[in-house]
């Protein structure tokens, strides 16, 4: 059978589909393309055809070093790797269809009430702070945020360990931040099942935890 001579360009053409179009470009401007991406994901990349990971170049990028978002190594807050270490937020996304149908759902009149409760009950928490003999707000409380500790403990970092017993406990899951340089109890009021008993009772166990810990000298 004669050579028409159109298979000589086959397996030309046949790489010209089978290179994958990323790789197009001088060597050099690939090599500068995989090192420009290469130290910001610290791994290998999509592009060699490898498994992909994050390595720490890529977390201290996005690591969030808020100081209500302290480490520890137990509670909620354990554990070596949080999900806003790797994205620029926690709630990446179409934010703006689940804004739209909440709204579209619930209407705002439900919503404003919901946020108005929770404020109400960030100033009661504040009110049986301040009626507390073994605490003390650290910061005024406008919002939904109370921010107390017990007094005079210096750095704080009793604090600390009083969110942490009570997160063990399974009780309740506030948080501790820095305020002035001391670590204090930071509880963000945001659910709207909450109730007034929710706060006796956390108030009632940090103060067991704090009087547990301090060997009954609070009164």
């Amino acid at each position: 059978m004669k050579n028409s001579g159109s298979t000589s360009t086959a397996p030309s053409a046949l790489s010209q589909l089978s290179r994958p179009r990323f790789g197009r470009g001088s060597p050099a401007s690939r090599r500068r393309s995989r090192s420009r991406l290469t130290s910001t994901s610290g791994a290998t990349f999509p592009t060699t055809q490898g498994s992909c990971s994050c390595g720490d170049l890529h977390r201290q990028a996005f690591a969030n070093p808020a100081a209500y978002l302290q480490r520890s190594d137990r509670g909620l807050a354990a554990g070596e790797t949080w999900p806003c270490d790797l994205g620029p937020d926690l709630s990446r996304g179409y934010r703006a269809l689940k804004t739209w149908k909440t709204i579209e759902t619930l209407g705002t009149a439900r919503i404003g009430d919901a946020i108005l409760h929770n404020c109400e009950l960030a100033r009661y928490l504040a009110e049986k702070v301040e009626q507390c003999q073994i605490f003390e707000l650290k910061a005024p409380v406008s919002l939904n945020i109370v921010c107390f500790g017990v007094r005079g403990a210096g750095d704080g970092s009793i604090n600390r360990e009083l969110v942490l017993d009570l997160q063990e406990a399974g009780i309740a899951a506030p948080s501790w931040t820095t305020i002035g340089g001391e670590t204090v109890i930071r509880c963000a009021i945001v659910n709207h099942r909450t109730t007034v008993s929710d706060i006796d009772v956390i108030v009632d166990s940090l103060t067991a935890l704090a009087q547990t810990r301090s060997r009954g000298n609070f009164g």
